[in-house]
């Protein structure tokens, strides 16, 4: 059977009113509902601001960009550099040598080679110090350590002649002489390295 004239007009009228507000909007745009996106599209000032905050980086003093790996003529710069300092801190550490071997041959005499002990054990003791400085702290930069280790310390330590005048005194029947100069020498040196040593974490300790 089919349905009664007033029951379809009670199922027109019982749409819900937020229904029928919607598709008469939807008819009023042109049948079509409005999809209106919520999405903001940056301005021009924004797209500037994220440029800037992305392409801005921390710049040093002399230019080189932070986080950056140097350029190849910077190393080159920077080795020749060390290169000139080792050379000059060898060239001193030369003379200083020469200068206590011959103050010891003057003041100690000729019967055992003191200036080579001498300038063994000063530089064993310097080079555990500065190294143990430079290498745990900013306290020596690492041009500067270089230029007082393997430059001075390696021109006024010798083991070269060290060596010779040992071998020396035992051609000459010295044989005492030359083991004293075997032992005192290691001993001492590595007694003085470890010395160094712990000075040297003592200032690190105390400055950091």
């Amino acid at each position: 059977m089919g349905a009664s004239p007033c029951w379809r007009s009670r199922r027109r009228t019982s749409r819900p009113a937020s229904f029928a507000s919607r598709s008469s909007r939807a008819r009023s745009a042109g049948g079509r509902p409005s999809c209106t996106s919520t999405r903001k599209t940056p301005s021009a000032a924004d797209r500037g601001r994220t440029r800037c905050t992305s392409t801005s980086r921390s710049t040093s003093a002399d230019g080189v960009v932070a986080g950056a790996p140097h350029p190849p003529h910077r190393r080159r710069t920077r080795s020749v550099e060390r290169f000139i300092y080792i050379c000059l801190g060898g060239a001193i550490g030369t003379g200083l040598r020469y200068l206590t071997g011959t103050l010891a041959v003057r003041w100690l005499g000729i019967d055992f080679p003191y200036g080579t002990l001498i300038v063994n054990v000063v530089g064993s003791f310097l080079i555990g110090l500065i190294q143990q400085v430079g290498l745990t702290s900013p306290l020596i930069p690492d041009t500067t350590r270089l230029f007082l280790t393997v430059g001075i310390m390696g021109g006024l330590t010798t083991y070269s002649s060290f060596s010779y005048e040992t071998l020396r005194l035992a051609q000459t029947g010295a044989w005492g002489q030359a083991w004293a100069n075997v032992l005192l020498t290691t001993a001492l040196c590595l007694g003085v390295c470890f010395l160094g040593v712990g000075v040297g974490r003592a200032i690190v300790g105390a400055r950091l």
